[in-house]
């Protein structure tokens, strides 16, 4: 797993750093989602939209089109529990849907399968904002 740090000293995403991004996030921790959006709106990004569960993830993602977002953060394990794969079906989903999408893996254990970037859970959340201005 690449810490935070590492990933936005190594990143950028087109020859440009991402500003004002639009951002989902897919974080069945109501706590841990507030804090994440309260963190990216400080760097001026937009979370518009999130989920807590795949039935919600699935009418979201069925929602969008090629604009709709910039980049998700997508947790392991939507559903509760522990070593669930509710995050590969969500980057599944997404990758079927939107072809330029940067998908952050945002998981306590493993990896989440299939995303651009993992980020463990435990890192300071403050660093996520600053990673995606970085891409």
């Amino acid at each position: 797993i690449l810490t935070t740090e590492y990933i936005c000293t190594i990143i950028i995403k087109e020859e440009r750093l991402m500003d004002k991004a639009k951002i989902a996030i897919f974080e069945d921790d109501a706590n841990l989602q507030k804090l994440l959006s309260r963190m990216i709106e400080r760097y001026e990004h937009q979370v518009v939209s999130h989920a807590m569960t795949m039935v919600q993830a699935r009418e979201v993602i069925a929602g969008y089109n090629e604009d709709s977002i910039d980049v998700a953060i997508v947790d392991g394990n939507l559903d509760g529990g522990y070593g669930g794969s509710d995050g590969a079906e969500v980057t599944r989903l997404l990758r079927e849907k939107l072809s330029n999408v940067v998908i952050i893996g945002h998981s306590g254990g493993d990896n989440v399968v299939g995303v651009d970037f993992s980020v463990t859970k435990g890192d300071d959340p403050g660093k996520i904002p600053a990673f995606i201005g970085s891409i």
